[in-house]
């Protein structure tokens, strides 16, 4: 009887843990940087610095003069905020599920969790085939998208 309860018990911790995670959002943080959102913004949209870890956001900040197969420099001043603000604001990283190899967020588990369930995927359907597109989905303002 007591294995069957606990069994029970361990099962519903699970489901509840389960929902949680799938109900876990991204946002803006508190803390504004107009830099950020200017520079970041200007080819693509300002992704919430939770959307990769501090490390990941460190190794993009690195390789700027080769951002995505763009040059994306910034003059060191700006490099050194920015990079500061994703890194006060960046998902922690012990946050695997925030993290990527490849520094695309698109390829994150976070991501794929969010966007899984077709076998066509969103952007797709809509013919946006960009998946790091968000807004072409997402029709809120930026900061209520995650």
């Amino acid at each position: 009887m007591r294995t069957t309860a606990l069994v029970s018990l361990v099962a519903a911790l699970g489901v509840a843990a389960c929902a949680t995670q799938h109900r876990e959002r991204v946002s803006l943080p508190a803390e504004k940087n107009a830099l950020w959102r200017s520079e970041c913004g200007a080819c693509h949209q300002a992704f919430p610095p939770m959307m990769l870890t501090v490390g990941n956001w460190q190794a993009m900040m690195r390789e700027l003069e080769q951002h995505f197969g763009e040059d994306a420099s910034l003059d060191e001043a700006s490099r050194q905020e920015i990079a500061a603000y994703l890194q006060r604001n960046g998902a922690p990283d012990s946050y695997g599920r925030h993290s990527a190899s490849s520094l695309r967020i698109t390829d994150t588990a976070y991501f794929q969790r969010r966007h899984k369930g077709s076998s066509v995927p969103l952007w797709r359907r809509t013919g946006e085939n960009k998946p790091s597109n968000c807004p072409a989905c997402h029709k809120a303002s930026d900061e209520q998208l995650w």
